[in-house]
C-alpha cells in the first residue's frame, strides 16, 4: 500500500472468517484508529474484507455504533451500499460496543431485539451470495515460480519479521500477462539430482514494475521490472507431479501453470494438513 498509493493511510488488521465469536478487542483497535481517521472532516475511511459479505460490513457497523449511528440505521446504511453485505459478526459488534457504553441490562435487550428485527425484515440467502460472489470472480492464472534454495532462504528471512510483506521477485517475460491477485506456485529446484518440490504458495499483489529508486543497488539490473508477491505459506514439502512436469524446464522465468496442476497442488495441500490433524 506505501509503494502502490503512499496518499492511503493502511490499517490491516486480519481477522477469520469461519463462524467464530469476534473478540472486542478486534472491534476497539478498528474503532480506535477509524475514530482517529474521522478527527479530519475531510477524511473518508473504506473497510473492506476478501468478499465484502461479513468481517468488512460487521467492521462498518462497529465504526457507525461508535460514531454515534443507531442500530437499525447503521444496517441499514450498510445494507444500501452493500446489498450482499450479511453482517454476520454484527451480534459481537454490538457486544463489544454496548458493553464499552456500559449499557444496562434493558438497553441491551432492546438493541438486540432491534438487530433481530431489521434480520428478520432483511433476510439474506448467504449462501447464494457467495456462490455468486464467487461466479462473477475474476479469472485468475497461476504461476510456477522456479527458485534455487537460495533465494527461497532469502524470501524466508524477509517475511520473518512481517509474513504480510511483499516480496520483490524479478521478471523479464511475460510482463504482460501477470495481473493482481494471480496465485503463486514457489518450486524448489533439487539439488544434485534431487526431485523438486512445492515449497510456497502466494498472490501477485501488483503489476510488473520498476524497483522503486530507494531499493536499488549497484547490483540491481537498471530495466528488470519485478512483481510483489505476499506469500501464504513459504514452509511446505510438496511433491505434486503435476507440478513437476511443468517445472521440467530449467528457465528460471515464471510459466503459466496449468488448471490441473493448480488443483494437484490443492489437494496435495488438503492431505498434508489433514496428515498433520491426525
Amino acid at each position: 500500500m506505501a509503494l502502490y498509493a503512499p496518499s492511503v493511510t493502511y490499517l490491516h488488521h486480519p481477522e477469520d472468517d469461519a463462524g467464530q465469536r469476534i473478540p472486542h478487542a478486534w472491534f476497539e483497535r478498528l474503532t480506535a484508529w477509524a475514530r482517529e481517521a474521522l478527527a479530519d472532516p475531510e477524511a473518508k475511511v473504506l473497510v473492506h474484507c476478501h468478499m465484502g459479505i461479513n468481517r468488512g460490513p460487521s467492521g462498518a457497523f462497529a465504526i457507525l455504533l461508535d460514531q454515534g449511528w443507531g442500530v437499525s440505521a447503521a444496517l441499514g446504511a450498510i445494507r444500501r451500499a452493500r446489498p450482499i453485505a450479511a453482517i454476520d459478526y454484527a451480534g459481537d459488534a454490538l457486544d463489544w460496543h454496548l458493553t464499552k457504553r456500559g449499557a444496562t441490562l434493558l438497553e441491551r435487550q432492546a438493541a438486540f431485539k432491534a438487530l433481530a428485527t431489521w434480520r428478520k425484515r432483511n433476510r439474506l440467502d448467504v449462501e447464494a451470495v457467495i456462490r455468486l460472489t464467487r461466479s462473477n470472480a475474476e479469472h485468475q492464472n497461476a504461476w510456477l515460480f522456479r527458485f534455487d534454495a537460495e533465494r527461497i532462504e532469502r524470501h524466508r528471512a524477509v517475511i520473518a519479521d512481517d509474513p504480510d510483506v511483499a516480496v520483490l521477485v524479478p521478471v523479464h517475460a511475460h510482463v504482460d500477462d501477470f495481473a493482481r491477485h494471480d496465485y503463486v506456485i514457489v518450486w524448489e529446484r533439487g539439488a544434485d539430482g534431487a526431485a523438486g518440490r512445492v515449497v510456497g504458495i502466494g498472490l501477485l499483489v501488483g503489476p510488473p514494475e520498476p524497483l522503486p529508486a530507494e531499493l536499488k543497488d549497484a547490483a540491481a539490473e537498471p530495466d528488470t521490472l519485478h512483481v510483489p508477491v505476499v506469500h501464504w505459506t513459504l514452509g511446505l514439502a510438496l511433491q505434486v507431479p503435476e507440478v513437476a512436469a511443468a517445472a521440467g524446464s530449467d528457465d528460471a522465468e515464471p510459466a503459466v501453470l496449468p488448471g490441473e496442476a493448480l488443483d494437484a497442488v490443492s489437494a496435495a495441500l488438503a492431505r498434508s494438513r489433514a496428515g498433520a490433524l491426525d
